[in-house]
């Protein structure tokens, strides 16, 4: 069976044929399961997929910082656009934004015991609300749309 979400808040269990075959509200009897894990009836993660790339907002003007890498760079909050991923953590050391940057991603790990799921950075687009770079994330953000349907 697999987790299928829109909201990171409601969940449904899908069997193999395509069928729901439960609904669960709340992330606690879920995480660390993300979209399209194998999980249990009961929502219990059995095994991950694979996870194409996420597009999101890293918040590099965010006073929090949630650690640092192995390298010393910075860890920050990571907001997926599509919201059937949660909240996660990526480090960057790039310097000379004074703004949030829409970034691409790569799921890594959701150690037992932590709030966030981690990622590394994979590439920035650049700064929020650049029309160039918004352009640049709603294709990619239609790309995964079609390899999903694939």
């Amino acid at each position: 069976m697999s987790l299928e979400t829109k909201d990171y808040l409601h969940f449904n269990i899908i069997n193999e044929e395509g069928d729901c075959v439960k609904t669960i509200e709340g992330v606690q009897s879920i995480i660390p399961a993300l979209p399209g894990d194998k999980v249990m009836e009961c929502g219990t993660f059995l095994k991950r997929s694979e996870h194409p790339h996420i597009v999101g907002i890293l918040h590099l003007q965010s006073k929090v910082r949630y650690g640092m890498t192995s390298k010393g760079k910075p860890i920050y909050l990571f907001e997926p656009i599509n919201k059937a991923y949660p909240l996660m953590i990526a480090g960057c050391g790039e310097k000379g934004y004074n703004t949030n940057v829409i970034a691409l991603v790569m799921f890594e790990a959701w150690d037992k015991g932590t709030k966030f799921p981690r990622a590394s950075l994979q590439r920035i687009l650049g700064p929020c609300g650049d029309l160039v770079v918004e352009k640049e994330m709603l294709t990619l953000l239609e790309e995964g749309d079609e390899d999903e349907l694939e």
